[in-house]
């Protein structure tokens, strides 16, 4: 009995069900940016673990320059002190395309709302128009590694 066109086809589709039934799915589950999150991936065990690990990996790197959640991150240091030297080429990049889209829709985006976000979690005790102004007098100065707010500018996530 010689492997013919019709045999070699059965035994490939055998092979490719088994194999997709060895498949098994793999779920990560945790925050990014405040915010509950989940992954889940069919594949190879290693193949899967391997993706997981690495993009688990790459939402810590990007938490920890741009989580408002971790006091350490680039932003929330930006926030506090005003300033931030040596920026990461992320943030950077992340606050000049935030720049264009104020300048291209007249402000109607704008990263520094982060004013309103905390009046609106304190409630009535501030004032609502203090924060539209502290937005609207906001200013990010980008120099050659250095990131400047004006007095009362706070950008969000």
């Amino acid at each position: 009995m010689g492997l013919t066109r019709r045999r070699f086809l059965l035994a490939a589709t055998a092979a490719a069900l088994v194999g997709r039934a060895s498949a098994e799915h793999w779920e990560w589950r945790g925050s990014a940016l405040g915010a509950e999150a989940r992954i889940v991936l069919t594949g190879w065990r290693d193949q899967a673990e391997e993706a997981l690990a690495a993009v688990v990996a790459e939402i810590d790197r990007l938490e920890n320059i741009f989580s408002l959640h971790r006091p350490v991150s680039q932003l929330s240091r930006l926030n506090a002190q005003g300033m931030l030297d040596a920026p990461s080429r992320d943030l950077s990049d992340a606050l000049v395309a935030s720049a264009r889209w104020k300048r291209l829709t007249s402000g109607v985006f704008d990263p520094a709302v982060q004013p309103l976000w905390q009046y609106w979690a304190q409630g009535p005790a501030k004032s609502e128009h203090a924060a539209l102004d502290r937005v609207r007098r906001a200013e990010i100065g980008l120099a050659a590694g250095r990131v400047t707010l004006s007095p009362g500018t706070a950008p969000t996530e």
